[in-house]
């Protein structure tokens, strides 16, 4: 009497090989996605801008004039959609918060702690090159010209 045994090989070999490609697919995804993320690099400069001018402020003084390079802050911006120079870097003298945004639908938030408000922040294009200028003052003195 002969006993049939099936042979499971070949489709355990198919299995195996069907799963390494689907790994192989998932990470290719993610490496793509995190190369596509760092080409871009809005992150790393939204930090590098958030951080100096927070380091900045930190050491300010009321009455001090600042006018600050920031033409690759804005071609990233530009890049990555955001079309109000506005948006691009902010001061938040309720949170003392350096607010840069780079890329739609994210910002990165930097406390600095010296007690100075950011007054009169402009943003000009293209003169000879784009630069962020302000005034630090006093939060008494902020809060005396908005009234």
């Amino acid at each position: 009497m002969m006993i049939a045994k099936r042979k499971h090989g070949a489709s355990d070999l198919l299995s195996g090989t069907l799963l390494y490609v689907i790994l192989v697919v998932l990470f290719a995804i993610g490496l793509f996605s995190v190369i596509q993320k760092e080409s871009n690099s809005a992150d790393s400069w939204e930090e590098l801008y958030v951080k100096e001018l927070a380091l900045l402020l930190n050491q300010a003084r009321p009455g001090d004039v600042y006018t600050i390079d920031i033409q690759k802050a804005s071609e990233i911006a530009v890049k990555n959609g955001i079309k109000d120079t506005r948006y691009i870097i902010r001061f938040d003298g309720k949170t003392r918060e350096v607010v840069v945004q780079l890329h739609q639908g994210g910002e990165t938030r930097f406390s600095y702690f010296n007690d100075v408000v950011v007054a009169d922040s402009t943003i000009e294009l293209g003169r000879p090159r784009n630069t962020l200028s302000f005034r630090v003052v006093a939060p008494e003195m902020h809060e005396e010209q908005r009234t």
